[in-house]
């Protein structure tokens, strides 16, 4: 409760590896809880890159789920993952690419991946 509305613990978390956010994040989900102040860190610029440099497609897909559940809608963070969307689905399991669509469309964020938008073929 408390804990992860002050925005120093929530610092604290985010120091963690992704895969750590992205259980802590589901867990909070899961029972229906909102953790405003780890959402408004997720918005940094160095999370952000952080985030994107080093999880994997399924962590990618957890975080962006329970960010839907949650209703949380940090822009950077899921402007990031639209921008990544081609990387991130053609790597992922069907699992985790019905979780990150799942996500996105819970938070009305139009999600390029699922829209076949760009050029290509």
């Amino acid at each position: 409760g408390a804990l992860l509305r002050r925005r120093e613990a929530a610092d604290d978390v985010l120091k963690g590896s992704s895969q750590d956010t992205a259980t802590i994040l589901w867990a909070l989900a899961t029972c229906g809880q909102r953790a405003p102040a780890l959402v408004e860190a997720m918005e940094e610029k160095e999370y952000v890159e952080r985030f994107m440099a080093e999880a994997c497609p399924h962590t990618v897909s957890s975080v962006v789920w329970s960010l839907g559940q949650m209703s949380s809608f940090p822009e950077r963070l899921l402007s990031a993952v639209d921008a990544d969307s081609e990387r991130i689905l053609s790597a992922a399991s069907c699992q985790s690419v019905a979780l990150v669509v799942h996500g996105m469309a819970t938070l009305g964020y139009g999600f390029a991946g699922s829209e076949g938008g760009g050029g290509e073929a």
